[in-house]
């Protein structure tokens, strides 16, 4: 009986123990969401120069847009009818 007690104490101790191994600094699978930090910073990009006087369109240009469907005087949207539920149901 003594013997399955400490059983019963190590062995979550050892488990929780595991935990580090696969999730800690040198684990299996460690943290590595703030390693951007440290990054060195890489020189800029050297354009040739026979590329520099290319020049780039839009892939999606924007057309100029008239004034053409505008009122000519105010409009007021009318309110929308009320919900009501019947006389059969609870709830709105």
């Amino acid at each position: 009986m003594m013997c399955l007690k400490n059983l019963a104490l190590t062995m979550p101790l050892t488990l929780l123990a595991g935990c580090s191994f696969l999730f800690g600094e040198d684990g299996l699978f460690p943290d590595n969401s703030e390693q951007y930090k440290n990054a060195p910073e890489l020189a800029q990009i050297a354009v040739p120069p026979r590329l520099e006087g290319a020049k780039s369109e839009p892939i999606y240009p924007i057309p100029n847009v008239r004034n053409a469907g505008a009122l000519a005087s105010e409009f007021e949207v009318p309110r929308p009818a009320p919900l009501t539920a019947g006389a059969e149901y609870d709830a709105v």
